[in-house]
Formats: C-alpha cells, sequence, structure tokens
C-alpha cells in the first residue's frame, strides 16, 4: 500500500480541468472535471493534507486499491496523486445512488432490488478476495453508472489486510454509519469481518423495498415486526443476512447473492413474473469467477437449473 509522502507530485492540470464544484462534506469536496487524456467527464476528489494524517492515509489507501481494481461492480479509479497541499483522485462520473433512487421512487420493486444488490455484492466479493472489509455499505455509497449497473464506492472507513496500511482501528472502538451498521461495528470495528458487509446489504434491501428508515431494520431483534414489510419470501433470507450476531449470517457474499437470488425465483413464481435469479448469477460468476470446489458446483447447478 502506498504511502501519502510516497506519492509522486501531480498536478490535476496536467490531465484534467475542473469544470465546477459538485459536492463538498467532511473533509474534502468532489468537482466535475474534464480528462483531457480520455476525452470525457470525470469526478475528482480531493482532501487537504493538512487535516488528521489517518484521515489522509485512509484517503490514500482507497485510492490505490480502487486504481488496482478493474471490476465492474467497482467504481472506477483512473489516476490519484498530489498536487501542492492536496491528494486526490479522479474516478468515472456516475449517474445516481440507490440511495437518490429511493428517494425519488419511495420503493423498489423487489426484482429490481434483487439485481442491484446482487451487483453490490459481486463489488463486495471482489473487495472481499483482496482482504478489504467496506464497512460503510448504505445506499449512499452504492452507485449507477450510466447503463444502470450498481458500483460499489467510498473505502474511507475500510479495514485492509494487516500490514498493509500504516495505521489501525482501535480496538474496541465503533465505525461506520449508524442507521446500517451492523451490531459488531459499534462494539469492535477493528476486528469486524466481511459479513459486516452483508449485514448492511440487508439493510439496504429492506430499505429499497419496504420505504421504511433503514435504522428499523438495525433494530429488528427488538422489533420483529418490521420484517412484515418486506415480501414474505424474502423475510427468511433477511432473517439470516441480517442476524444479530455475525456467526449466524452467511460466510460469504456469494451466499447472499444465492440466497437472494432463490427468494428473487421464489417471489416471481408467486406473483406470474419471469424468474431471473440464474441470469444474476451467471452475471455474478462473470465479474467473480468461482473459487474452489465448492463455489464451482453451486454455479453448475445455477446453470443447469438444478440450485
Amino acid at each position: 500500500m502506498v504511502h501519502a509522502t510516497e506519492l509522486r507530485p501531480t498536478k490535476l492540470t496536467e490531465r484534467f480541468e475542473i469544470l465546477r464544484p459538485l459536492a463538498a462534506g467532511g473533509m474534502g469536496e468532489v468537482s466535475i472535471a474534464y480528462d483531457q487524456q480520455q476525452g470525457d467527464s470525470c469526478c475528482i476528489k480531493s482532501i487537504p493534507l493538512e487535516v488528521d494524517p489517518v484521515v489522509v492515509q485512509r484517503f490514500v489507501a482507497e485510492s490505490s486499491v480502487l486504481v488496482a481494481l478493474e471490476h465492474p461492480n467497482v467504481v472506477p479509479v483512473r489516476a490519484y496523486g498530489v498536487d501542492d497541499d492536496h491528494v486526490w483522485y479522479a474516478m468515472d462520473r456516475m449517474e445516481t445512488s440507490l440511495y437518490a433512487k429511493r428517494r425519488s421512487a419511495g420503493t423498489v420493486d423487489a426484482m429490481l432490488a434483487t439485481r442491484w444488490m446482487v451487483q453490490s455484492l459481486a463489488g463486495l466479493e471482489a473487495l472481499h478476495r483482496r482482504g478489504v472489509v467496506h464497512r460503510d455499505v448504505k445506499l449512499a455509497n452504492l452507485l449507477l453508472d450510466q447503463e444502470g449497473v450498481v458500483r460499489v464506492a467510498d473505502l474511507g472507513l475500510a479495514r485492509h489486510p494487516q500490514g498493509s496500511v500504516p495505521y489501525r482501528t482501535q480496538g474496541e472502538r465503533g465505525l461506520g454509519t449508524p442507521d446500517y451498521a451492523a451490531p459488531e461495528l459499534f462494539r469492535d470495528a477493528a476486528n469486524a469481518d466481511l459479513r459486516a458487509d452483508l449485514f448492511g446489504i440487508a439493510v439496504c434491501f429492506f430499505e429499497l423495498v419496504t420505504g421504511q428508515p433503514p435504522s428499523r431494520f438495525v433494530l429488528h431483534p427488538i422489533e420483529p415486526v418490521v420484517l412484515d414489510f418486506v415480501p414474505d419470501a424474502f423475510i427468511n433470507p433477511l432473517r439470516i443476512i441480517g442476524a444479530p450476531r455475525p456467526e449466524h449470517r452467511y460466510g460469504t457474499a456469494r451466499e447472499v447473492a444465492e440466497a437472494l437470488c432463490r427468494a428473487a425465483d421464489q417471489h416471481a413464481n408467486v406473483h406470474g413474473l419471469a424468474p431471473q435469479g440464474a441470469t444474476w448469477m451467471h452475471e455474478f460468476e462473470a465479474a467473480c469467477p468461482p473459487l474452489g470446489f465448492k463455489a464451482w458446483v453451486q454455479a453448475r447447478l445455477w446453470h443447469w437449473g438444478l440450485r
């Protein structure tokens, strides 16, 4: 992993022309820019070097992971570097976020929500295979590109493999967005594993199909009636994906994708819709080829319609 002091000073204007500011918040800002090398518009995200050194190193870690990871369900980063007193990276311009889609629509059809979550899970699987745990899965960090494909974004709170970054999250310290975070992220984020990301997918699915505040799902062990808002076929999978204890959840993003696809097919059969689970799992496998014999067998079962 690259350290901030190792970044080559790179003038943004050597390649990018800043067109206008897009958003500002926290410690950084995002601008729309024209990429003179690729001949299209993109987004520049930057933060000042004078902020908390850990924040700067998290930003550099995020940049270096994303620029090295070319995946159809992860936001593409084109370049990154240091320009005077800012560290920056350039990413492809996205169309919107799932949060904005949910806000404008109120609720989202369960079949479409499943497809979006399977695409999100493919992006998370790619990160998990690199030892990265996102730790901030929420609708605002799941973006739609120009073709309507979901791409996972914002690794600002991610946990990276031991020894790959010059910082560690302090033990017994909470992290994440409260309305979406798994219980273990509140207790001890440093030791939360990829199952915390899977919990976030359950919350996102719940919010999309019900229009309910995501915090209601996070508190669902206290208020179990909240699952009555979910289409019947998805209730049991969500109980597992969003179980309060990580050991009671599925263990991989692929397992969650399979569970949601099976539920979507059941939902489709009940409502006279065309089952799409095999198609979505084929897309998942194309983005994340199966690892190991068990995953390969499961992929073949989906392909043959025997899952």
